[in-house]
């Protein structure tokens, strides 16, 4: 029936929206919150009829239906029959967790990183809990490890590869695994990872938490020397959560609180069984070796308003914040003097403004800004480190501070346009993103072959074999420049249309196009290919989904999709190539006796520009080199076996174009051997450079 009011309420928030019905009978509410809801049909001389707890969830596409019986339209009759629980609406491959199940799944980290390796569809190991069981999870979708993780409809790894922000597993709303997505989404050929925050609702609510592990059920390190005392583990979590009206039915506040602490044995070998007597000659601190604890301490704060503006506009804003300390990281054969420690302060602002410009046109817009600066510290940033040839590495660590930072702005404007059976879509998504990384190798390394090369080094002997005092075998540095800062300008649009060909059958057809700038090239005149990087224009993304309601009583639907999907290239590969055009940073390689070869020193040693270079590696693009490209479908039966209950069997498709590789040019083909060719490096076709990668 054309023209019926469809009213659709939060019971949580107060939040309203309606739409009246087209001549079809078909309506459609887009972009409402998840939440519990209170959805009702009236139309003059018929009865309302209101349906009751219906549930929404992340990226759910729920269809109700009503049958409006003649009679008073001041009769109210209540439905409560439940809705399926397979969806009809759905056109991609998608799996849910709701609050309640993110919020008590028991998971080592306690955080959404946790979520991504216990997806249907997904290959991946735990998320180790030997370090801070933070770090990224490795995730393979179809075969290759692309994947892209969004928080609140932004991404939360801007550059593409590791994660930004750690965000409490207490603050998590519900999380949500995508593949075949609609062309709303790109910018990665793998999985969409989603999560969704906790927001305040009507009511004041609050928790609070403790998790620890004991320390007393840890085992003693098989490292240790017998006897040795056993070194205290305990990691702990706690914090709480609060959320409540600002101002009923127009504003709400939540916020949450995590702390982590943890401290975890590390033992260094370094020196091996006469390890004491070993640093005493070399003037190594005691505490610096043997047993010693690696501390973690982290804290994430998660804040979140939202705010009914207007009756037709709703602002949600976010602040996330994440401090990481980790030290020292490493042990085995190398002192605390080599460890490095990890500090990292990221933290990312949000927000989403929905205008309902008329009942068949809204408008959504989010702003993301994130920030994630890492630091890998050490105890002495300037000292070069010593390598003694089955004793271990001492004294210094060779890059010093090794430093990174990666900051990205991310704009999304979203317009949806509802005309009778069809549900159009037209946005943008545009991400700049810079990564400023350090050069390694500053501090530079001296090698040598044995303990008393070195100890005759430090005590003026002289070599008997040459009349000069012993020193050093070899002295590696790298010089040149220092800091890389490429940007990456990633691009998204896209037009799609959501259409319910019949009641049973509903398509969903898109095209995206994905536009990823690259920064130019770092030119060295001596190899003109280091000066380009090549584009690609031509990234067209054609999708298809359908979800086919077999019987029309919702509880059988077959699901289908087809879609291209092309993936960026994270910024800090660009790094890497800037770098090692064979100009910009030089590796320093040389024997006391060559010239500008540095005297011996275990402070700061200046950079040796004087000294020979090795012939230096290149790092280049091929001309023909692309966006890596997945062709992806799928096939699913869904059934509901009975009430809550349902069982889905997919099959899931990828093939997968203009992967990257790594060839090594600038060889010589020497023969075979067993059917395998030989290469060799001697007389080199480029004898400027030494392998080009």
């Amino acid at each position: 029936m054309a023209g019926a009011r469809i009213r659709a309420k939060n019971l949580a928030t107060g939040l309203e929206r309606e739409q009246t019905t087209a001549e079809s009978g078909a309506y459609s509410l887009t972009l409402l919150p998840p939440g519990n809801y209170r959805v009702s049909a009236e139309l003059a001389g018929f009865n309302i009829v209101t349906r009751e707890s219906v549930i929404l969830r992340a990226g759910q596409s729920a269809t109700l239906d009503f049958d409006l019986p003649v009679g008073d339209v001041a009769t109210i009759v209540n439905v409560t029959e439940a809705i399926p629980v397979v969806e009809t609406g759905k056109t991609v491959q998608s799996n849910t967790y709701d609050e309640r199940v993110a919020r008590a799944i028991p998971v080592a980290g306690r955080s959404l990183l946790d979520f991504f390796v216990l997806q249907p569809g997904v290959n991946a190991p735990p998320l180790s809990t030997g370090g801070s069981g933070t770090g990224t999870p490795s995730t393979v979708y179809g075969g290759t490890g692309f994947r892209q993780m969004n928080v609140d409809g932004v991404s939360n790894n801007i550059q593409g590869g590791a994660r930004n922000l750690v965000i409490s597993q207490e603050a998590i709303a519900e999380f949500q695994t995508v593949t075949n997505f609609s062309a709303e989404f790109g910018r990665v050929a793998g999985g969409l990872q989603n999560a969704f925050t906790r927001s305040g609702t009507n009511e004041w609510h609050g928790s609070g938490f403790f998790f620890h592990r004991r320390r007393e059920l840890s085992a003693t390190p098989k490292l240790l020397a017998p006897g040795a005392p056993k070194p205290d583990f305990f990691r702990s979590n706690y914090g709480g959560t609060g959320g409540g009206p600002l101002k009923r039915n127009k504003a709400f506040l939540f916020a949450s609180y995590e702390r982590w602490e943890q401290d975890l044995p590390v033992v260094s070998t370094f020196g091996g069984a006469n390890q004491v007597d070993i640093a005493r000659q070399l003037g190594v601190a005691p505490e610096n070796i043997g047993a010693f604890i690696t501390t973690f301490r982290a804290h994430t704060v998660t804040a979140k308003g939202d705010w009914e503006l207007h009756p037709k506009h709703r602002l949600s804003s976010r602040f996330n914040y994440y401090f990481d300390r980790e030290s020292p990281l490493q042990g085995g054969q190398q002192t605390r003097e080599v460890s490095t420690r990890f500090d990292e302060d990221p933290f990312s602002i949000t927000s989403q403004l929905v205008s309902s410009i008329s009942p068949t046109l809204v408008n959504e817009f989010r702003f993301h800004f994130a920030r994630r600066p890492i630091e890998n510290g050490v105890l002495f940033p300037e000292r070069p480190q010593v390598n003694i040839s089955g004793i271990g590495s001492f004294n210094g660590n060779s890059s010093g501070v090794f430093s990174s930072r990666e900051m990205g702005y991310q704009f999304i404007n979203n317009l949806t346009w509802i005309r009778g059976r069809h549900t159009l879509k037209f946005g943008a998504d545009l991400l700049p993103v810079r990564f400023r990384e350090r050069t390694r190798n500053v501090n530079g390394t001296f090698q040598f072959d044995n303990l008393p090369q070195y100890l005759n080094t430090i005590n003026g002997v002289l070599n008997p074999a040459t009349g000069r005092p012993f020193t050093y075998s070899r002295f590696t540095q790298s010089v040149g420049q220092e800091f890389f800062d490429p940007q990456v300008i990633n691009q998204g649009y896209y037009l799609q249309d959501d259409v319910r060909l019949t009641s049973r059958l509903k398509l969903n057809l898109g095209l995206r196009y994905e536009l990823f700038l690259r920064p130019e090239g770092n030119l060295n005149p001596a190899f003109t290919a280091t000066g380009t990087i090549p584009q690609d224009y031509n990234n067209l993304a054609p999708r298809l989904g359908l979800a086919w309601d077999v019987a029309g009583n919702g509880r059988t639907v077959v699901r289908g999709g087809y879609g291209i999907y092309y993936n960026t290239t994270v910024a800090q590969t660009f790094a890497t190539f800037q770098r090692g055009n064979g100009a910009a940073v030089r590796n320093i390689n040389v024997v006391p006796t060559d010239p500008g070869a540095p005297a011996f020193n275990r402070e700061r040693i200046t950079q040796a520009t004087g000294a020979r270079a090795l012939t230096s590696d290149l790092n280049v693009f091929a001309s023909e080199f692309a966006d890596p490209m997945v062709h992806s479908f799928f096939v699913s039966l869904d059934r509901e076996l009975w009430a809550n209950n349902a069982l889905s069997i997919s099959y899931w498709g990828t093939r997968s174009r203009s992967l990257p590789l790594a060839q090594i040019q600038n060889i010589n083909l020497t023969g075979t051997r067993d059917g395998r060719r030989l290469w060799s490096t001697a007389n080199r076709p480029n004898p400027a450079f030494g392998n080009i990668f």
